[in-house]
């Protein structure tokens, strides 16, 4: 017969964390982070210096937009304009301006999701953004015979958070592409290792 023991005591289960990995994390971490600011910084400055959209008036800026980039803007501004925001989801879920006389679904024939979202969040923070911290206005000399324009920056702009948000969700685009490529670079490590 077999006896049981129970002078034995278990010991609690001791997790092996290796400085080395949480540093090799650490360095992806941030690597992956430096990347989509910087990738963020680039696409930002070289959309500024293609069209001065600082120096622009509202209506300049929404005319600079072409194809894809207005249609979408469009949207967005749709979402941020209308009153109350059901109004504007109704007005997207019933569009006649893409395909007259027939309603579109946007949301069922356009990827039109992030705007929505990024509309959304704009006119939640909208009494907090729209404040002299956030938006700075100043007035642009069109030169002779021309008068000057109003123009303002700042994420207090519904035009100028959306930008934004698309030059964030670039950056992210391309962390994330980093992660994984390093998590592949990994996988196809250890499939050599076995050949």
């Amino acid at each position: 017969m077999e006896e049981n023991n129970d002078d034995t005591k278990s010991e609690p289960v001791k997790r092996n964390y290796s400085v080395k990995l949480m540093l090799k994390f650490a360095l992806i971490v941030v690597l992956a982070t430096g990347l989509a600011y910087t990738h963020y910084r680039y696409v930002s400055y070289l959309f500024e210096n293609d069209r001065n959209f600082s120096y622009l008036s509202e209506m300049e800026r929404e005319m600079s937009f072409r194809t894809e980039m207005g249609f979408y803007y469009s949207y967005y501004k749709t979402i941020v304009e209308e009153r109350p925001f059901v109004a504007g989801i109704s007005k997207l879920m019933y569009d006649r301006l893409v395909e007259y006389p027939k309603d579109v679904n946007a949301f069922n024939r356009f990827n039109i999701h992030p705007e929505v979202l990024i509309g959304s969040i704009y006119r939640y923070f909208e009494p907090l953004l729209n404040t002299t911290a956030h938006r700075q206005c100043h007035m642009v000399d069109r030169g002779e015979g021309l008068a000057p324009v109003e123009s303002c920056v700042g994420i207090g702009q519904p035009i100028i958070f959306y930008l934004e948000a698309i030059w964030w969700l670039a950056g992210l685009t391309v962390a994330g592409l980093f992660l994984h490529a390093t998590a592949l670079r990994s996988v196809f490590r250890n499939c050599l290792y076995f050949l």
